[in-house]
């Protein structure tokens, strides 16, 4: 979660994991809010993980609906491996 929170705030302007309207624990899952977007449903993973490991599908996902650009998010997540949209 830790990578992933790097992307945001890297890629995002004025993204803050430490602002809770951006970035929020939940009991079973992180909800990321930015660019007027939500994603609620970020798994936490299993039982006191400090940094549980997010399903790339899941990492995917979430640059889409927040409208992230590809290039950025690919920089810190290569594994992303994402493509630039067609317009």
């Amino acid at each position: 979660m830790s990578e992933i929170c790097d992307m945001l705030e890297h890629c995002v302007r004025g993204w803050d994991r430490n602002n809770p309207k951006h970035f929020k624990k939940m009991p079973h899952n992180f909800r990321i809010n930015a660019n007027g977007e939500c994603v609620p449903d970020l798994p936490k993973g299993g039982h006191g993980e400090k940094d549980p490991e997010i399903p790339i599908g899941k990492i995917k996902h979430m640059v889409n609906a927040l409208h992230i650009d590809h290039d950025c998010a690919n920089s810190y997540l290569p594994l992303l491996r994402l493509k630039k949209p067609k317009n």
